[in-house]
């Protein structure tokens, strides 16, 4: 009876376990796509590409092709948010993948 209890379980925690290791080694380019594309992708269509190029100009509205970020700058606004960007928190992106997505950004 108790090995019925036990391996359900314990097969659950390995999963998530394999699925937490995995997430750790994606790269800041795949963190982005999973993330971030889907506002900041090249296009006046995406939101946050659109935005930024009429307050900031429109040579600033693709991030990929920035090449003035600051990391701080960028895991500051992640973890907050700006405008209509709403913040990440580390169940969405861990510690990790914002540091890797914001070593990305500004190679």
């Amino acid at each position: 009876m108790m090995k019925r209890i036990l391996l359900p379980g314990l097969v659950l925690f390995l999963a998530g376990a394999a699925t937490a290791y995995a997430e750790q080694g994606r790269s800041g380019k795949e963190i982005f796509n999973k993330h971030c594309v889907h506002c900041h992708a090249p296009g006046y269509e995406y939101p946050g590409t659109l935005q930024l190029s009429v307050t900031r100009g429109k040579d600033k509205g693709v991030l990929e092709e920035r090449d003035d970020l600051n990391a701080d700058y960028i895991r500051y606004i992640v973890r907050n948010g700006l405008r209509a960007m709403p913040p990440f928190k580390p169940t969405n992106i861990t510690n990790e993948e914002l540091k890797a997505l914001a070593d990305y950004l500004v190679e």
